[in-house]
């Protein structure tokens, strides 16, 4: 290590990180960027450690797929954290390591000499904010040893996966892990358009379907909200949900109106995460790193998914298949959806697989010219993006929910338990009935259906099914 290097190194980031983080914070025009709802989640974090009435929670890592907005994120917690510049530090762990060729500890060494005190010394609280900390191969002891050194010390971290830090012994019971999920339609409105739900609309409704013990609760929940979801609506264009649909998930391709530009933007940040992540997190070879584009596409291009079967056409034995689609799942390139049943049947079944935004499905049908028509095709996006919906609503109670699919034919698209009421949810992008899910089976006689469709909203009391309009589920 040159210590004069890194002492320059994290001196200037000392003294110009307020520069550095405005370029992320700010647009092209110099407009400040409106701030997602995952900031006010992880703003309490910091404020209750500043104000002190929590002082236990203070190592955060948020972790998501590439391309969320992580970074922005940070540098906007960063920016509008009020201490002394010398009490903050925002540094970005792969240009300490692929720049410096230095590591984590270092900085923290580096930083001790500058301030003149060692991290126990410290007599007022330290923040640190450490983006894409994977680079360093020995983040997770790294700042374990540095929590672990002084309570004045609070950590906001980015970059690796949640199972990756959850099953770290280094980590995994001092870290609270927080997963950026790419955006709703709400923050995409925000973002792009400046405009904004009525306050409190959303949670409304999301409790609305949570706290539910009959289809008729929801449906009254939305009823009683049409007067605001109807405001909102002569605001934004109907037309937006395509474009949201295909790229509007994703921070940076929301940032513009051309889909090809967008497209070619988010092959080149897949390329990354395939290159840099999932090689990582699976130790692939480059060979078997080439091959997961075909696996991509053909998640992409298929209703139903055989790992035999793929196996088979691709050519890649079925272990390594195994192992790709568990490493596509950390990298959050995929989400794994168990089929509903008995422990015992989910191992015999299949498992089915989303993206965890509908822009890398869509990606694939614009690279390849796909020969489905454009309702198909917004419907598997749909699927997509329901999935995403229903794991950010709930986060919360993983403990008490579960995601899941039906593996028979002909049934609703999602099964999803909460507590001990179960959703049985049917998604599609045009009109649609309730066929499918009245055709789901082995389910509690007290099951809550879904229909979420073009369809306006309604009620069937005798079979326990609501109808929820598209555009108003995706305020949620």
């Amino acid at each position: 290590m040159n210590n004069q290097k890194i002492i320059d190194y994290v001196n200037d980031q000392i003294n110009r990180a307020d520069v550095r983080a405005k370029a992320y914070i700010t647009d092209e025009a110099g407009k400040t960027r409106a701030k997602r709802s995952a900031f006010l989640v992880l703003n309490k974090y910091l404020n209750d450690y500043t104000s002190g009435r929590n002082t236990h929670n203070r190592w955060v890592a948020i972790s998501g797929l590439r391309g969320t907005g992580k970074t922005t994120l940070l540098a906007q917690l960063y920016s509008e954290l009020d201490v002394p510049k010398q009490r903050k530090l925002f540094v970005s762990a792969d240009h300490i390591v692929q720049l410096l060729d230095s590591s984590i500890a270092d900085v923290v060494q580096a930083y001790e000499s500058i301030v003149g005190e060692s991290i126990e010394r410290v007599s007022l609280p330290v923040y640190l904010f450490i983006d894409e900390v994977q680079y360093d191969s020995k983040w997770a002891i790294a700042l374990k040893t540095l929590y672990d050194r002084s309570k004045n010390i609070f950590i906001l971290s980015t970059g690796s996966s949640a199972l990756e830090i959850n099953t770290n012994p280094d980590t995994a019971r001092r870290v609270i892990t927080e997963t950026l999920l790419p955006m709703s339609f709400t923050e995409y409105q925000t973002i792009s358009t400046g405009i904004y739900p009525s306050q409190g609309l959303g949670a409304s409704l999301r409790a609305g379907i949570l706290d539910a013990n009959t289809a008729q609760d929801i449906y009254r929940v939305f009823a009683d909200n049409k007067p605001k979801i109807a405001a909102y609506w002569a605001q934004v264009d109907s037309h937006e949900i395509p474009k949201y649909l295909q790229y509007g998930t994703l921070p940076f391709m929301a940032a513009t109106n051309n889909p090809a530009i967008a497209f070619d933007q988010l092959e080149r940040s897949i390329d990354r995460i395939l290159s840099a992540d999932v090689a990582k997190i699976g130790q692939f070879n480059a060979d078997t790193i080439a091959r997961i584009p075909q696996i991509l596409y053909s998640v992409a291009d298929s209703d139903a998914l055989s790992l035999n079967s793929m196996s088979n056409n691709l050519n890649i034995p079925r272990p390594t298949l195994t192992r790709i689609f568990g490493a596509l799942e950390v990298a959050e390139v995929l989400f794994k959806l168990e089929p509903q049943g008995s422990h015992t049947s989910q191992i015999r079944q299949a498992a089915k697989y989303v993206f965890t935004t509908p822009a890398i499905r869509a990606m694939y049908f614009s690279l390849t010219g796909s020969t489905r028509d454009t309702q198909q095709v917004l419907g598997h996006l749909l699927e997509d993006t329901v999935a995403m919906y229903l794991r950010r609503m709930f986060k919360d109670r993983s403990l008490t929910s579960s995601i899941n699919y039906s593996s028979q034919a002909g049934t609703a698209d999602f099964i999803v338990r909460n507590k001990q009421v179960v959703y049985a949810i049917e998604v599609g992008y045009g009109k649609k009935t309730t066929r499918q899910i009245e055709n789901t089976k082995n389910l509690p006689a007290n099951r809550i259906g879904i229909l979420l469709s073009s369809n306006e909203l309604a009620v069937d009391p005798a079979n326990n099914i609501v109808t929820v309009p598209i555009k108003e589920f995706l305020l949620i």
